[in-house]
């Protein structure tokens, strides 16, 4: 019930019952067992609707008051420490001239400057996933011959593992490429050896530039 009518009633008890007193002064016998019946339900009545504005008055303070400590507790730091981020390999393959090899060898490490060397002479590249590089390797058609030996402007097929290059991965052009090699890092030549005359068999899903 509304606590403005419940308040409205009891102070209409409370005016009925004082004016009952007074009017319980000038009877007798009969009349008085009458009254003081009226007089003790109505004093019944106010007291249960006390006791029940009491309670929903306690209610609605136990209320707020567990709200405001709700509101004041302290969320604890989360003291987990953050994940540490997990490296993603990447295969990058190139197709350069001869001349810019020069002291490359199969399964050697190369290092950040000398990619970004390979990357601005590159005729074609591509960044993908060892997987997919595994895949289409078998397609780009090499010889064996000794690059040391070959003409200048011989094209050259250079695939370079990079451990953790996962930003690297799907780029189309040069700038983006290198923008994304890791600073610190290095990579491991996988394949080093001449492209065969004129093919460009596995070359298709390549950047051209």
């Amino acid at each position: 019930m509304n606590p403005q009518i419940n308040g409205n009633i009891i102070k209409l008890g409370i005016e009925i019952s004082k004016n009952a007193r007074k009017l319980g002064s000038n009877l007798e016998g009969n009349d008085m067992n009458l009254f003081q019946s009226i007089g003790q339900s109505i004093g019944k009545f106010v007291d249960e609707k006390l006791d029940k504005c009491g309670e929903e008055v306690g209610k609605f303070l136990g209320k707020k008051e567990r709200e405001v400590g709700d509101s004041r507790q302290i969320k604890p730091l989360d003291s987990s420490p953050p994940r540490p981020k997990v490296p993603v390999p990447v295969a990058l393959c190139l197709v350069v001239p001869a001349s810019v090899v020069g002291h490359l060898r199969n399964n050697n490490p190369i290092n950040v400057s000398d990619i970004e060397k390979l990357i601005d002479n590159s005729l074609y590249f591509l960044c993908t996933t060892p997987q997919e590089a595994n895949a289409n390797q078998p397609r780009i058609e090499t010889t064996n011959e000794d690059i040391t030996n070959v003409s200048e402007q011989r094209e050259i097929y250079v695939r370079i593992d990079i451990a953790d290059g996962e930003d690297m991965i799907g780029k189309k052009v040069p700038y983006s490429l290198k923008r994304n090699l890791p600073s610190n890092g290095q990579g491991v030549v996988r394949q080093l050896a001449c492209l065969k005359y004129l093919s460009v068999s596995g070359l298709e899903n390549f950047n051209r530039v």
